[in-house]
């Protein structure tokens, strides 16, 4: 008997793409308050300058971490277009 083949689904790598850039996009948004509010301080001290600092500090691997999170949901996405084509291929499979 043979195997039933099904057409991959490329739906949740479509969902899984959506969600990663979505949460790429706020975390750079949040890396953005960071440094806004630490360079809005009205403190004035060797220990501000070093807090300024370390939230850009902070802030800077967050958007390094963003941009990882871009580059997989290119590979999501990447993956969902794949699966289509196989799901397409199989359909017009005699």
């Amino acid at each position: 008997m043979p195997a039933l083949l099904t057409a991959p689904d490329p739906a949740p790598w479509w969902r899984l793409a959506r969600v990663l850039a979505a949460q790429a996009d706020e975390l750079r948004a949040q890396a953005r308050r960071i440094v806004a509010t630490a360079e809005s301080t009205r403190w004035n001290s060797p220990a501000a300058t070093v807090f300024t600092s370390r939230a850009r500090q902070a802030a800077e691997r967050a958007v390094r971490i963003a941009g990882g999170m871009d580059e997989a949901a290119a590979t999501a996405r990447h993956h969902a277009v794949a699966l289509a084509k196989v799901a397409a291929s199989l359909a017009s499979a005699p």
